[in-house]
């Protein structure tokens, strides 16, 4: 459950929005997320080739969700599965269910996790590639 509302910003130039006040999510758990105002985010990060079949990154319903799993992947705190795991708990939280939303919105959201899966999965591997290269 989102305990705040989202407020972002368009960075110049660029495909990154900046986040402009704390943006504080409750996971199933009970166990707080707070990702920081400041905070950069290219949306939801999948492919570019998706956007056609998946949508704009940034325009969405679950866009929290997106925030809070780019938040979770950077700071490497827990897994990609558990982040990817806490996004699509995340989406749910904001409707993109069964129950809420019947199989429409069931099937977004599966089909958004996939989406994300592969495009975080691809940065992830980029960015331990780009770590190893450094002196």
């Amino acid at each position: 459950m989102f305990k705040t509302s989202l407020k972002l910003k368009h960075r110049k130039k660029t495909e990154l929005f900046v986040l402009l006040c704390p943006l504080i999510y409750e996971t199933w758990k009970k166990k707080t997320r707070t990702v920081p105002a400041g905070f950069e985010t290219d949306g939801h990060s999948y492919p570019k080739v998706l956007d056609a079949i998946l949508g704009n990154p940034v325009a969405s319903e679950t866009i929290e969700a997106a925030v809070c799993h780019d938040h979770a992947c950077r700071e490497g705190k827990m897994s990609r599965r558990q982040a990817d795991k806490e996004y699509s708990q995340a989406m749910s939280d904001l409707g993109w269910n069964f129950k809420s939303g019947g199989w429409s919105r069931a099937f977004r959201r599966k089909r958004n996790w996939i989406g994300v899966r592969i495009g975080a999965g691809l940065k992830w591997i980029q960015d331990k590639f780009k770590k190893r290269k450094k002196p």
